[in-house]
């Protein structure tokens, strides 16, 4: 009968490769807790570049909206055909007649963009020139005539 041979025991690697010693031990317990710690300093080194990046990328990331006052421009229907210049991170809201529905619309998303999806309610996230443009129509009951335009709206709003 002949002898079973295991690919990783003794027989296939010399002891002084396969014997534990007191250098392998330390060794092994210095990889242990170096390798965590090397990765751990890697993943920080990553994030900070990469925020770098972002910040390089975005300028609101430099001074967040929660980490400064919060200006407000509320627009009137007596504001129709203004100018108005804002700083950087306004937020535009309307309070136009409350009778009508109204729709506005920004000429340019990149300067003025609306907030969660409400069109009258705007952000101020880049410095430029936006107009900003409205319609307000009635709402009606249903199988009844109704006009489709009411009253229009339009401002422009430079932001610096």
């Amino acid at each position: 009968m002949k002898k079973a041979v295991h690919k990783y025991s003794g027989e296939m690697f010399p002891s002084s490769v396969t014997k534990v010693t007191i250098f392998s031990r330390f060794l092994v317990l210095f990889l242990f807790i170096m390798l965590p710690l090397a990765g751990f300093y890697t993943g920080m080194y990553y994030q900070q570049i990469f925020d770098n990046r972002v910040q390089a990328l975005n300028p609101l990331f430099l001074n967040p909206p929660s980490q400064r006052s919060i200006a407000v421009l509320f627009l009137k229907q007596s504001d129709n055909g203004k100018t108005f210049t804002i700083p950087l991170g306004t937020r535009v809201t309307f309070a136009l007649e409350n009778n009508l529905r109204w729709y506005i619309t920004s000429s340019n998303t990149t300067v003025l963009h609306t907030m969660n999806g409400n069109s009258q309610m705007f952000f101020a996230a880049n410095k430029g020139i936006a107009v900003l443009s409205g319609t307000g129509s009635v709402t009606c009951a249903q199988n009844t005539p109704c006009p489709l335009l009411v009253a229009v709206f339009k401002t422009t709003i430079i932001v610096k």
